[in-house]
């Protein structure tokens, strides 16, 4: 593994575990499977992190692999 792209992910997970919106947070699950039926099909997958904050709300959140622009 390349030491430049360890460094650099290991920056990412610690700037994310430790920003505020995680210090929110009350429940966390992560690799969550689910199934939903869209147009009369079963669609199955798994979520990235499902978090429940401290105020009973909840956000699903996805990692991508790829840069995201603004749009998504």
């Amino acid at each position: 593994m390349d030491p430049l792209a360890v460094s650099r992910c290991e920056e990412i997970r610690y700037g994310i575990l430790f920003s505020d919106l995680m210090k929110r947070v009350k429940r966390s699950y992560r690799e969550l499977p689910f199934i939903v039926t869209v147009a009369g099909k079963p669609v199955t997958g798994k979520i990235d992190r499902l978090m429940e904050f401290d105020d009973g709300s909840w956000a699903v959140i996805y990692y991508k692999s790829e840069a995201a622009g603004p749009e998504e």
